[in-house]
């Protein structure tokens, strides 16, 4: 027997649409109406919460339940005319949805400017004020990272962060390739290869660094060269290595290397070297150690081992070299 006809036909009896005071009868009237409602409640629409929902479902012939576009779990029954079902199937869901961000954030922009003229609460003069304060009731400073607690706390978590990070990385690396770091990457002759020839086929030599329009070129010349080499006489990660020549290459050509051999009893140098001294940043102190030490260093090696090396300050000494040679 067609339990759904017959249903449909006692619920909506013309065409004028459901007829809402049999529903209520149903729904009030459970005991009177037991095969009726038990037949709602387990056989029709087993995702139904509700007999009205399943009522409404049937009459409205909503066969398959809505589901929310988020995270895909079923939606929330409302049963008014204009809206039987939620869009979301929670208030977490809706906040998800980019549109409903985005217009969030662009209501509150539009909040702050008329009411504060500035876009974002933390612009706002009473705002920055209050949380100083409270962060001096609390630490006693204005400045987070001015607490040693929070300072070690943070610190702890970003080396955890970035030690997961390079382990996921290696992990990936291995499992794909069989190596452990970026720079044994660059060594593989098949991503060599793969890099030349993508390049080569957008023609995006000019739009690359300085560092792989040198790769590009010197490969079309030599096409064995080795990126990312070190050697027993050579501890260092070189940028290129041509096997044929037995030759080493650095391309020194970013600022921090000096633009230039470091030379001590030069006064340039010299001056060069205060007044990086007098930055005081990481930055400036990790540039002294590459262009006073880490530079030197290489060039000291190269001349004990005797080493067939060569340094270029600039794309345009790379050129004149290749031209240059035979």
């Amino acid at each position: 027997m067609d339990y759904k006809s017959i249903l449909k036909k006692i619920l909506i009896p013309n065409k004028r649409g459901i007829d809402q005071k049999k529903i209520n009868r149903i729904l009030y009237n459970q005991s009177k109406y037991y095969n009726i409602f038990n037949f709602l409640l387990y056989k029709i629409y087993k995702d139904s919460t509700s007999i009205e929902e399943t009522l409404k479902r049937l009459v409205l012939n909503v066969d398959i339940k809505p589901l929310c576009p988020i995270c895909g779990k079923p939606v929330n029954f409302i049963g008014k005319k204009s809206k039987m079902f939620s869009k979301y199937c929670s208030n977490s869901c809706r906040a998800k949805d980019p549109q409903n961000y985005n217009k969030w954030v662009e209501g509150q922009k539009k909040y702050n400017i008329g009411h504060f003229g500035v876009a974002h609460n933390f612009q706002r003069e009473d705002c920055k004020e209050k949380r100083k304060q409270s962060l001096i009731n609390h630490y006693g400073t204005d400045k987070l990272y001015k607490v040693d607690e929070i300072r070690e706390k943070i610190k702890k978590s970003t080396s955890i962060i970035k030690d997961k990070m390079k382990e996921n990385y290696k992990t990936t690396l291995m499992k794909n390739y069989g190596i452990d770091s970026f720079g044994k990457l660059l060594t593989l002759p098949e991503i060599q290869e793969k890099r030349f020839n993508t390049m080569k086929l957008n023609h995006t030599f000019n739009s690359s660094n300085l560092e792989e329009e040198s790769y590009l070129l010197l490969k079309e010349k030599y096409p064995d060269i080795i990126r990312q080499y070190k050697s027993e006489e050579y501890p260092f990660n070189c940028d290129f290595y041509i096997p044929e020549l037995k030759l080493y290459i650095e391309c020194n050509y970013h600022w921090t290397h000096g633009n230039h051999p470091y030379n001590p009893n030069n006064l340039d140098d010299y001056n060069k070297l205060k007044l990086w001294e007098e930055k005081n940043t990481d930055f400036y102190r990790n540039s002294i150690i590459t262009w006073t030490c880490r530079d030197v260093e290489k060039r000291k090696i190269a001349k004990e081992y005797n080493l067939n090396w060569v340094e270029f300050f600039s794309y345009d000494e790379l050129i004149n070299w290749i031209k240059n040679k035979k």
